[in-house]
């Protein structure tokens, strides 16, 4: 995978060489100070953010390899594995935490979903909580 740092700042710096380019003028006053604008961080770009991802351990299972849900039957957890798996969300391999929140949330326990970040996976207990 590429640096995204390099890749962002390739296309910043392409970018204000287009339009150095086309539409360049004979002042050289008004070209620093436009080159010094474009340059400035939340006048054409924000300046990157970086954070870390965590690892999370995984589970056993996907959405459609869950051997059973508590005061689910067997056609109760067959409907939500299909709900699931029709497209809400893809039936990649759980996060430890997300099949331990279906278990408990399941099982009557209250919940707390928190998150710093916004990412597909994450979210799962929060859209699957919703159907059950």
């Amino acid at each position: 995978m590429k640096n995204p740092i390099n890749v962002f700042d390739t296309i910043k710096d392409s970018f204000i060489l287009y339009v150095k380019t086309a539409f360049g003028t004979r002042y050289p006053r008004f070209e620093d100070e436009r080159n010094e604008l474009l340059n400035r961080d939340k006048i054409f770009a924000r300046a990157p953010w970086v954070g870390p991802l965590p690892e999370y351990k995984p589970s056993e299972y996907s959405i459609s390899e869950i051997p059973s849900v508590p005061n689910l039957s067997l056609e109760e957890l067959t409907i939500f594995k299909e709900l699931a798996g029709s497209g809400l969300v893809g039936d990649f391999k759980l996060h430890q935490h997300q099949y331990e929140m279906i278990q408990k949330a399941m099982d009557g326990n209250h919940c707390v979903i928190t998150s710093e970040r916004v990412l597909v996976k994450q979210n799962l207990s929060f859209y699957l909580s919703l159907p059950i």
